[in-house]
């Protein structure tokens, strides 16, 4: 069988203690396989503590990707707005 070119992983790092607490990272990895070679793209996602027997997630949030994001958002609507002004009566 055929190994799927689009897949999406999980992982956490092994506990480490910081004082009372233990830490863990959270990331989340895309894999796309080709015949060629592949592409992987790896992010953490959160932080997980553990302290006084309570697991706690914290999200890591990357602002880096919601202003790329955002940049690519606004050069779409500008492409557009160009083409559509470029046409002419």
């Amino acid at each position: 069988m055929a190994e799927p070119i689009l897949t999406r992983a999980t992982s956490r790092t092994p506990p480490q203690i910081a004082g009372p607490a233990r830490l863990a990272l959270e990331s989340r990895a895309w894999r796309v396989r080709l015949r060629s070679g592949g592409l992987v793209w790896n992010r953490p996602t959160a932080v997980i503590v553990w302290q006084d027997g309570v697991e706690r997630r914290l999200p890591i949030v990357d602002v880096t990707r919601r202003r790329q994001l955002a940049l690519l958002a606004a050069g779409l609507i500008c492409l557009l707005a160009g083409l559509r002004l470029g046409r002419g009566p």
